[in-house]
């Protein structure tokens, strides 16, 4: 529930530029024609975008990236939890970038394949972040 909160809060501000950026592109015709638009403008107004967006959601996420494992793994209440994993997300944050880039990447690809290959792919995401939640938190004996 934080962390859709969080996201809510920071994505909603960059759809409104983006809306306010597109009439902005959009300019007026001559006289009563149709509007000019410059197509290398659009194209860079979207790519920058999709940056600023993928950005802003790869930093929502990562604070939140061990919350889940903390919370079945060693019984810690949501809010523990979720700075638990704020605290070793950003001690650890180039290994914890790498793995959500790289994952998201393949996740990508794998959807564009007609989203079959999502289904082989996302058992290994899950696993592979248990593996990096094991390798910063370390086993736990019971």
């Amino acid at each position: 529930m934080i962390l859709i909160v969080v996201s809510l809060v920071v994505i909603i501000p960059f759809y409104i530029v983006g809306a306010i950026g597109m009439f902005a592109i959009v300019g007026t015709g001559p006289g009563n024609g149709p509007p000019q638009v410059n197509p290398a403008a659009i194209v860079g107004f979207v790519l920058g975008m999709v940056f600023m967006i993928s950005f802003a959601s790869l930093f929502i996420y990562v604070p939140f990236v061990f919350a889940y494992q903390l919370v079945t793994d060693r019984k810690m209440g949501g809010g523990q939890a979720c700075f638990m994993s704020f605290k070793a997300s950003f001690k650890n944050l180039f290994g914890v970038l790498l793995f959500i880039v790289f994952t998201t990447i393949v996740s990508m690809v794998a959807s564009i394949l007609c989203y079959l290959p999502i289904f082989l792919v996302m058992p290994i995401s899950f696993g592979a972040l248990w593996i990096l939640y094991r390798d910063v938190f370390g086993l736990t004996v019971q």
